[in-house]
């Protein structure tokens, strides 16, 4: 599915997803907060936006990003779209049973 026929249900879940994995390895690296983090070309209100998953992020932020933590750009992304389903099963399912 395309970006332009996704929700924006469907693109807040993705900015969720994203921004959960990026905390997950920013805590798995030894960085207890984001604002131990110095990342070029990012502040930390940019950044804390990034992990909430409260922005939608630049292609420029999350490669200063893949650099700082020493990760490709497609180990970031694995899988993310299968990830994203399963959110929005949980969702909707929840929605369902508040019906």
């Amino acid at each position: 599915m395309s970006i332009e026929n996704k929700s924006k249900k469907e693109l807040i879940t993705y900015n969720k997803v994203l921004g959960g994995r990026i905390k997950l390895i920013r805590k798995s690296l030894g960085y207890k907060t984001f604002q131990d983090i110095n990342i070029d070309g990012l502040n930390n209100f940019t950044y804390s936006y990034i992990e909430r998953g409260d922005r939608d992020v630049k292609l420029s932020s999350l490669l200063a990003i893949c650099k700082k933590f020493r990760i490709s750009l497609s180990d970031l992304l694995n899988d993310i779209e299968g990830e994203v389903e399963k959110q929005l099963s949980i969702i909707a399912l929840t929605d369902v049973s508040k019906k």
